[in-house]
């Protein structure tokens, strides 16, 4: 039997969210060809003539894992929580008691593109810089060399001279700023993963990081840009014709570079060997689009992971009946109807095994399917159903929405749901 469901509008009109209902169509479909039935519940779907416009996606199957894989982590903070959702391995901040910053170290020499990187990122991956917050440490150190202060002509000279400015000054200003960030968010939010751009340059500064960082933060892993001092010089040269920056030059530039050679590079060999997290080292004298790639890669599983804690906390409100829970992780449309949601959850015993679980992420949009078991027949043969679901990231507060959304928390949000009997 197929139960009555529409699209929310805003997924209909909304500009960035034109591929949803493509997405949502080949769900249907795949649920719909299980064992040659059609689905028991399924939203309206566009003509399949739309598939062509799909970009191409980073799927993960059982089997995977779904973040710094290879590597386990050994920080002086706090661990984040492994999970498993059918058959894929992730790690989560959301089970423990305080807030805790994930952070990826951005490094490289001047010039690599650590910039274009992370602002790419912020154009591809949703939350529209409050998921992943991109932090550039030379920015604030810049920011607060214009501000003045008793800080401001220590700054200059170490810009100047192609030297790394005394770290209770640069961890400074990054507290500061990541404080800044979480005090804006509601304790309900995803906690955001932060892309700490040129932080640390040395051992000594990640020496700092952990005395005052060590008990809040969680280093997932670090992007790490190499790129020949040739091309780094044609780089900022080029970038010197227009920036304005004292540093763009080829004397401080060269000085800078000495400077990552002799204290940063150790520096990675030290993060790689204490297993701080993933190290993805990129070759960045590549196209763009090559560089682009590799930085995607290793982001990819991580926010992958973290669609799936959501998808794992809509399945636990609905086996506990908490349905306010659950509302707060769909679409207001997708749920307006209460009574004919809860009973369509209750169909299935939430204390059944997941298995199979397979996630397709694009930007903002994941689509996520899974087998559930729906106990055993009379013969005694299991019986299980095929579940696909629809995750969006909603940013919250000035993205463009349906009113019923306004003021809800920011996160991954279910916004198409696909049930069909295996």
């Amino acid at each position: 039997m197929s139960l009555p469901f529409r699209f929310p509008p805003s997924l209909l009109v909304s500009p960035r969210l034109l591929l949803l209902p493509a997405l949502a169509s080949l769900a249907s479909l795949a649920s719909g060809l299980v064992a040659g039935r059609e689905p028991t519940y399924s939203a309206r779907s566009p003509p399949l003539s739309l598939r062509p416009l799909l970009p191409r996606t980073t799927v993960l199957r059982a089997g995977s894992s779904a973040g710094a894989e290879g590597c386990a982590s050994v920080s002086p903070g706090p661990s984040l929580v492994s999970r498993d959702f059918g058959g894929l391995t992730y790690e989560t901040a959301s089970a423990l008691n305080s807030r805790v910053y994930r952070t990826i170290f951005v490094l490289g020499g001047p010039g690599a593109g650590k910039g274009t990187q992370c602002a790419r990122i912020l154009s591809h991956y949703p939350g529209a810089g409050r998921y992943l917050c991109h932090l550039s440490v030379g920015d604030l150190l810049r920011r607060a060399r214009a501000e003045g202060g008793p800080d401001a002509a220590l700054i200059e000279r170490c810009i100047v001279a192609g030297r790394i400015v005394p770290v209770e000054v640069s961890l400074g200003l990054l507290r500061k700023a990541m404080d800044a960030v979480c005090e804006s968010e509601s304790e309900s939010e995803s906690a955001p993963i932060f892309l700490v751009d040129g932080f640390p340059r040395n051992d000594d500064n990640l020496l700092g990081w952990d005395a005052k960082l060590g008990n809040t933060s969680h280093l997932l892993g670090s992007l790490v840009y190499e790129c020949p001092l040739e091309e780094l010089e044609r780089r900022i040269l080029d970038r010197g014709r227009t920036s304005g920056r004292s540093d763009d030059n080829k004397d401080t530039l060269r000085r800078r570079f000495h400077t990552f050679r002799e204290d940063t590079v150790p520096l990675v060999r030290v993060l790689q060997e204490r297993k701080r997290g993933k190290v993805c080292r990129v070759e960045a004298g590549g196209s763009l689009d090559e560089v682009w790639g590799h930085t995607k890669a290793f982001l990819d599983p991580i926010v992958i992971g973290d669609v799936l804690e959501a998808n794992r906390d809509l399945l636990a409100a609905a086996g506990r009946q908490d349905w306010e829970a659950y509302a707060a992780l769909c679409d207001p449309n997708l749920v307006e109807n209460q009574a004919e949601w809860s009973r369509l959850e209750a169909d299935v015993p939430h204390a059944g095994t997941i298995t199979k679980a397979q996630v397709d992420l694009q930007g903002t949009t994941a689509v996520v399917t899974y087998v559930r078991t729906k106990g055993a027949t009379e013969e005694g043969v299991p019986e299980a159903v095929k579940e696909t679901r629809v995750w969006h990231y909603w940013a919250g507060e000035g993205e463009e929405e349906s009113s019923e959304r306004k003021g809800r928390r920011a996160g991954w949000v279910n916004v198409h749901f696909v049930r069909a009997p295996i």
